[in-house]
């Protein structure tokens, strides 16, 4: 009974490793193209220590605070903010 559990264990254990060991596609909803080459090649060159246009971590973050983004996804820029203590964040009303 113990050698059929063992048995059984090392291939779960085989089978959850070839899975995990699959590249992640990122930008898997996206149509292979120029514009996912372009973008895959630039997160690849500022992320690769050592090379020419290697950005440290520390200096990949933009302005002081982080962008809060509420609402849709699609590009709308009117639903970014940037965020902060002490600010109103709907200081705006919309009438149609």
């Amino acid at each position: 009974m113990m050698v059929r559990f063992n048995a059984l264990l090392l291939a779960f254990f085989a089978a959850i490793s070839v899975v995990v060991a699959q590249p992640v596609d990122h930008l898997a909803s996206w149509n292979d193209g120029a514009a996912k080459k372009a973008i895959t090649d630039f997160v690849a060159r500022v992320t690769t220590p050592g090379g020419a246009d290697f950005v440290p971590p520390e200096e990949r973050i933009i302005g002081r605070r982080p962008i809060l983004a509420f609402g849709n996804s699609d590009g709308d820029l009117q639903m970014l903010d940037h965020g902060g203590a002490g600010r109103a964040l709907c200081g705006h009303r919309a009438s149609h």
